[in-house]
């Protein structure tokens, strides 16, 4: 099982290939952390040193309306 990984936050989002909500989770996952070293690995190597990435306790990453 391959996961997509946040260096610097220490946490991940599990890919599931063929399942969209997987891939909406990725999304947003990588929405949040971009400008961050992001890295595609194996669940089992950071199963244990990173934290399970959910989506709920994200920040907004919304960009302000300018008016």
């Amino acid at each position: 099982m391959r996961a997509r990984a946040c260096t610097k936050c220490k946490t991940y989002a599990v890919i599931h290939a063929n399942n969209p909500v997987s891939l909406n989770r990725i999304k947003a996952f990588e929405k949040v952390h971009s400008g961050h070293s992001l890295v595609t690995v194996d669940y089992f190597e950071i199963k244990d040193e990173y934290k399970r990435f959910n989506e709920n306790e994200a920040p907004s990453v919304e960009k302000p309306v300018v008016s």
